[in-house]
């Protein structure tokens, strides 16, 4: 069977892609399947999934999960499994922070090291990379949160574009914005070889809380 790595930084269409992936005839498609990977990942999540892909492609022809963490994987897993194939999807960068701020805590700030003083740490902190304290941390924290979303969710979508370009055969990329859009369902079955539905599915729209992963678990 395919492995399918469904890439984006968060809020960025990664659920409702794992549902059109979903489509295909007999796949097994996933959203942040457990165990979760740190963005300096430890070698022990790594071969989890590598472990988790191979039993799974073995009955299913095409196994997908889509994921923030596969950017830091995408070469580990195309080596290990050469037929891999990846779908980043990214998000106007205004258009993502609003969402992120819409969803998450302020007294939270995964993209700062933890126990920093300002912002509360919790179990999501190494999910994200960790960026140095702004000038106006103390003085501003919300701004100062805000600034890193803006740099993460742009720093993403440049790593998700250099990927695109220096792998094109592997990795198709697609904007949020036109997720929905016939042409771009056919360009998604086109890429992969699998007919996936033309109808547009649309998860996690204009909610304020994030739909249950538990959903897209496998």
């Amino acid at each position: 069977g395919m492995v399918v790595l469904g890439l984006g930084s968060g809020r960025s269409g990664s659920t409702t892609m794992a549902s059109l992936l979903g489509t295909i005839a007999g796949a097994k498609s996933t959203h942040e399947n457990p165990v979760r990977v740190f963005w300096d990942p430890h070698p022990q999540q790594v071969e989890f999934h590598l472990r988790r892909f191979r039993l799974l492609t073995a009955y299913f022809p095409v196994v997908a999960d889509c994921s923030v963490w596969w950017i830091n994987l995408m070469e580990t897993v195309t080596q290990a499994l050469p037929t891999t194939k990846a779908i980043g999807v990214y998000r106007e960068t205004e258009a993502c922070v609003r969402s992120f701020k819409g969803v998450s805590v302020p007294s939270y700030n995964p993209w700062v090291i933890p126990h920093n003083g300002i912002w509360h740490s919790y179990f999501g902190d190494p999910l994200y990379p960790h960026y140095e304290l702004p000038e106006n941390a103390r003085k501003d924290p919300d701004a100062a949160r805000e600034s890193l979303m803006r740099r993460y969710v742009t720093d993403y979508n440049s790593r998700l574009k250099a990927l695109a370009e220096r792998m094109p055969e592997r990795m198709l990329l697609l904007r949020t914005e036109e997720l929905s859009e016939p042409s771009t369902l056919r360009q998604i079955s086109q890429f992969l070889g699998f007919r996936i539905a033309e109808a547009p599915i649309l998860r996690n729209l204009g909610q304020v809380e994030h739909n249950s992963e538990s959903d897209f678990w496998f």
